[in-house]
């Protein structure tokens, strides 16, 4: 029940409605991780830093590729880097997808590595062209 109204107040931009439920929700269930909707919403009322600890403690390898994704987007947008690339090369394990590779290089752009960066980005542009002609 939680889990819906967590997910109902987002699509309605009532943040700290979601918020409260969605730590419920969570707390109530050890396995759930809502952890990408309540970063979002903490991050939609300026809690910057609570945003970013509630993604890096729900962090994990064996999660799906889009999660670890979206988690490592989310990571780059609070000015986390390095862990933003701990999520893409996660990601990675769980799937050659071109986009984790541009966010990778992306996120060592921000990180000044533009070198590492470009190598990154050269092999998306690659896997994108093979994908595009498939």
């Amino acid at each position: 029940m939680h889990r819906s109204l967590a997910q109902q107040y987002s699509f309605q931009d009532e943040h700290c409605d979601a918020i409260g439920h969605a730590e419920k929700a969570m707390h109530l269930n050890d396995t759930l991780d809502l952890s990408l909707l309540l970063a979002q919403q903490y991050k939609a009322v300026e809690e910057v830093e609570l945003a970013r600890k509630t993604l890096i403690q729900h962090l994990d390898s064996t999660e799906e590729a889009w999660s670890l994704n979206q988690k490592g987007s989310l990571l780059l947008e609070l000015n986390d880097a390095k862990t933003a690339i701990q999520a893409f090369c996660y990601a990675q394990k769980d799937t050659a997808a071109w986009g984790h590779y541009l966010n990778t290089g992306k996120a060592l752009q921000e990180l000044g590595k533009y070198d590492e960066a470009r190598s990154y980005e050269d092999y998306a542009h690659v896997q994108l062209r093979h994908c595009v002609s498939c």
